[in-house]
């Protein structure tokens, strides 16, 4: 999709997030096949199908916003993956615009003591599409010529032994079906979930570019259908695009899906909490740790504290990472007696708390910390990686990361003046807090539309940490 995306931004294709199957009447297709009869490898049919003028074969979809993806430009110039992605939706479009494949297929049925066999052939009239579209075979098939009724004398019978093969394993192009079958996604958002399933290492793919199941996948698998209901099958997920599809087409309303919808995935939730040791205890077979061991991962910053909360004075204000793991916050392990929090720009990659301390605080004792930013990212003269101290002693500091500090209850006023933009600290809910509460107070409408943390949902934190699987595990399950 990145590269098909990169095709259009260049002005060779269509937009490629597209459903659409219909092509509108405004779209010269003439013109758009005219641009292709200069090519070697498929200039010669593109001709044909000018000579027969444009015929498309419509499908029942569309988005009312983008025709199918088709060429806009010619060129010959392209290299490598672009290549082949502009030459399959050139190819895709001559062969949906060309004649149909024509084709005669012969069925006999033949009886020999009151057994039943059968045999199909097919003769290939005129092959049309097929001539440009690689990507598809019809195969001809060529048998005798019978008549109804006809005797014949066999010239051999012949009993072959075999045995059933188990399936390959999906392929991306098998997994986008599926996902069709199913109704998962779009054809704008496949691509998106299977590299999120890459990416979280619930698969691998191996040389041959087919999907492993990995050791985590198949343990939350299992975790899930030991709980009794199937959240690793496609019927949850499937309903939810139903209803979405059916908003898009005035058939339900957007305010009763989403309540009908919130209150789903919130029995779910709860239940998942609930039964959370059976995720525990299918994930220990496949990482060889008892239920319940907790492993400490040194990689990762999570609760590791820095000074004493300056809020309430009895929690520890500590690192943590979000919940998408794509970046860090700083709150108080009191919570939710304390919503102390102080929210670091996702332009932060990394950070690590050291053991020393910083002067400037004392007589609060606040550790310092190094911070490695995305190059380029701060203001100029600003190094991408340092050590500083987040206690709010350096204002500079706060302004540069538009941050504030974490300001004691009976004072406020030491957050620095000279930061006047609005952070995130500004709201009066840490997103962090209405994330949590669900958690605890199991209701659903408690977050705050202030707060820039899309996260509204609690994790429960297992015996697992993915230090335990540096890179991508294959399970078990293949050998048996």
């Amino acid at each position: 999709m990145a590269v098909a995306e990169k095709l259009y931004t260049k002005g060779f294709i269509s937009y490629p997030r597209t459903e659409t199957k219909i092509f509108p009447k405004e779209l010269n297709l003439t013109a758009l096949v005219e641009m292709q009869c200069e090519d070697s490898n498929w200039g010669a049919f593109a001709l044909r199908v000018k000579e027969w003028g444009p015929d498309p074969r419509q499908g029942t979809k569309t988005d009312n916003a983008h025709p199918p993806i088709h060429p806009t430009k010619y060129t010959n110039t392209l290299q490598r993956n672009e290549k082949t992605i502009y030459e399959f939706v050139v190819r895709h479009f001559l062969a949906c615009v060309s004649k149909d494949a024509e084709g005669r297929e012969t069925t006999i049925e033949i009886e020999i003591k009151g057994e039943r066999f059968a045999v199909n052939g097919l003769v290939i009239i005129a092959r049309n599409y097929l001539d440009v579209y690689p990507y598809e075979r019809w195969n001809a098939k060529v048998i005798g010529e019978y008549s109804p009724n006809e005797v014949f004398q066999p010239s051999s019978l012949e009993m072959t032994e075999g045995e059933t093969s188990a399936p390959e394993l999906l392929t991306e192009a098998d997994l986008i079906g599926l996902m069709e079958k199913h109704g998962i996604g779009t054809d704008a958002t496949h691509a998106e979930h299977i590299e999120t399933i890459k990416s979280r290492l619930y698969v691998g793919v191996n040389e041959n570019g087919r999907f492993i199941p990995g050791e985590l996948g198949m343990g939350l698998v299992e975790g899930y259908d030991m709980m009794g209901f199937h959240m690793s099958k496609p019927h949850l997920r499937a309903e939810l695009e139903a209803d979405l599809k059916r908003i898009t087409e005035g058939e339900r309303d957007p305010r009763v899906v989403l309540r009908e919808q919130v209150s789903k995935y919130k029995e779910y939730f709860i239940e998942a909490v609930r039964q959370a040791a059976k995720l525990d205890s299918a994930l220990s077979v496949y990482f060889n740790v008892e239920p319940g061991q907790v492993v400490e991962d040194s990689s990762n910053p999570q609760l590791m504290p820095i000074m004493k909360c300056p809020k309430c004075q009895s929690g520890d204000i500590v690192l943590r990472t979000k919940r998408d793991d794509r970046g860090f916050f700083l709150s108080c392990m009191s919570y939710p007696n304390c919503s102390a929090v102080m929210w670091l720009p996702d332009s932060l990659e990394h950070i690590s708390v050291l053991e020393e301390e910083c002067e400037k605080c004392l007589p609060t004792r606040v550790k310092k910390v190094k911070l490695k930013f995305k190059h380029g990212t701060l203001m100029p003269f600003f190094p991408d990686e340092f050590v500083n101290c987040l206690g709010g002693c350096d204002s500079e500091l706060m302004d540069v990361i538009d941050a504030r500090p974490i300001a004691s209850a009976r004072n406020p006023s030491i957050t620095p003046t000279s930061v006047t933009s609005t952070s995130r600290n500004a709201s009066s809910d840490s997103g962090y807090e209405s994330a949590q509460r669900i958690f605890h107070n199991n209701n659903a409408s408690s977050s705050s539309a202030t707060s820039r943390s899309s996260s509204t949902s609690s994790v429960r934190h297992h015996a697992f940490t993915r230090s335990q699987q540096p890179g991508f595990v294959p399970s078990r399950q293949l050998n048996r």
